[in-house]
């Protein structure tokens, strides 16, 4: 009995002040590492954003170019197309959450001949004499017929006719298009709608619409949408509590202007948009209006976008920064083709 209190008097082992001294130790490296792993998640998330942000404001300029270039097409030449703010902007004066009264924003408009872009032009085959309600029409290409007809599977497709040569309609109506029969070729499309005989051209083109219906009776030509259509990109207050941050919108002809959830979102996380106007005598000025618009000849844009401050802009976000928000800004110039 004695040998065996001996022996484990003197057996190897831990003290209480060792324990608690490694059990610090082991505390303090788990916290460094915790807090290198909340960091580096930190970094990562803060890289996500800024690569988002950088996506936003490629798309947000290439929506934007690509129906600026439209700007004018199908536009008389003494008509104005153009309204040129130096920014857009966004202020909820009156705090009924959102800035579409009066005096709260302003907003780049232009006219175009189709808000939706989607053209299709006649083939050579397609110019005939209009002799019923409902007349095929061959278009130009086989492509033109898809894209004028997409989407329309659970909508009308509705166009106008077009003349490009005299900038003028053969008949001032709206057309309903339906595609060919299965036994038809891809090019051939319905055009139905036609009241009097008229002759079509090869060339002429079938511009599609939107129909806002607002007398609900189903007819486009009751309540006809615009010719030419407007286009209106503005900014609307984004669903965040950062009150730096908007999305750009785009508010096409056949959209109500008072009803934000029919605008088309074209990015997020945009902070800032300004404009620089190109005359044609080769100055720049941020400033134009009157008869100074018709000198217009290109519009430099400058997006500037930037990650979220309720989020990557906390204080202490990224430990020993204050401030995280990222800021990217992006330009470009579009050159007005139809001037």
């Amino acid at each position: 009995m004695n040998h065996f209190k001996h022996s484990l008097k003197n057996s190897p082992g831990f003290t209480l002040i060792e324990l608690l001294i490694v059990t610090a130790l082991v505390g303090i490296v788990m916290t460094a590492v915790l807090g290198l792993v909340i960091t580096t998640q930190r970094h990562s998330y803060t890289s996500e954003e800024v690569v988002d942000v950088q996506q936003n404001l490629r798309v947000a300029l290439d929506f934007m170019s690509r129906d600026l270039r439209l700007a004018g097409f199908g536009v008389a030449d003494d008509a104005f197309i153009l309204e040129a703010p130096q920014r857009l902007r966004c202020e909820d004066k009156n705090r009924d959450g959102d800035c579409l009264d009066a005096d709260e924003s302003d907003f780049l408009r232009f006219l175009t001949l189709t808000a939706t872009g989607t053209m299709a032009r006649i083939g050579v085959d397609g110019g005939i004499t209009t002799t019923a309600d409902k007349q095929k029409i061959a278009l130009a290409e086989e492509k033109s017929a898809r894209l004028l007809l997409s989407g329309g599977e659970s909508a009308p497709v509705y166009v106008r006719i077009f003349r490009p040569s005299s900038r003028t309609q053969p008949l001032d109506r709206v057309f309903e298009v339906r595609p060919p029969e299965p036994t038809e070729p891809p090019e051939i499309v319905a055009v139905e709608g036609f009241t009097e005989s008229t002759v079509l051209r090869p060339g002429d083109l079938l511009a599609r619409v939107d129909d806002p219906d607002f007398d609900g009776d189903g007819d486009p030509n009751t309540d006809m949408p615009q010719l030419p259509n407007q286009v209106d990109y503005r900014l609307v207050k984004a669903d965040t509590d950062d009150s730096k941050l908007f999305d750009l919108v785009r508010v096409p002809t056949g959209v109500d202007p008072d009803d934000e959830t029919t605008f088309q979102r074209v990015a997020g996380k945009i902070v800032e948009v300004q404009f620089q106007y190109l005359l044609e005598d080769g100055s720049e000025t941020a400033s134009v209006a009157g008869s100074d618009l018709e000198r217009v000849r290109a519009i430099r844009i400058t997006l500037v976008g930037a990650t979220d401050a309720t989020r990557t802009g906390n204080a202490g976000f990224n430990p020993g920064q204050g401030d995280n928000v990222k800021t990217r800004a992006l330009s470009t110039v579009v050159e007005l083709r139809n001037r």
